[in-house]
């Protein structure tokens, strides 16, 4: 509840918590500047943080150690997921061809990496109603941030 009520304060539609400690950004961050606010509390209904319950952090009875810091990421969406380029070599003489996919993904805002956490298939349209596999073993290329069928 407060993390939803935390992002439509700021305009947005939802969000997830996230430890400072597994973003990098925000670990560089959190050596800067303290802790915000602690114990926060919210009804379900609360459109704004104005009329939440919380405590400055220097305030508050129970205090964090570092490491357990979190953060909110706000988002317009939960996931969204862009194929943004597509391309394609094809030989017919020699029966061979290539297949480049780029995509990017993001999380609650925050860029997700696509190398373990997604596959890429290329389907071609028959009729309204089905499809055929083109590809379906795509490699990920780490560095140029791709899949690529051969």
């Amino acid at each position: 509840m407060e993390v939803e009520t935390i992002c439509r304060t700021m305009g947005y539609n939802t969000g997830a918590l996230l430890k400072v400690s597994t973003v990098e950004e925000l670990k560089e961050i959190s050596e800067i500047y303290q802790f915000g606010i602690a114990d926060m509390r919210c009804a379900s209904n609360q459109l704004t943080i104005e009329n939440c319950s919380y405590s400055l952090y220097q305030d508050s009875t129970a205090l964090c150690m570092r490491g357990e810091e979190l953060a909110v990421s706000c988002s317009h969406y939960p996931f969204n997921l862009t194929v943004f380029s597509f391309s394609s070599r094809i030989k017919i003489k020699m029966r061979v061809g290539r297949f480049k996919c780029y995509a990017s993904a993001y999380r609650f805002g925050l860029e997700m990496s696509l190398e373990n956490e997604a596959n890429a298939i290329i389907l071609e349209r028959i009729g309204t109603k089905n499809f055929t596999k083109i590809a379906d073993k795509m490699k990920h290329k780490h560095k140029k941030k791709y899949w690529v069928e051969k």
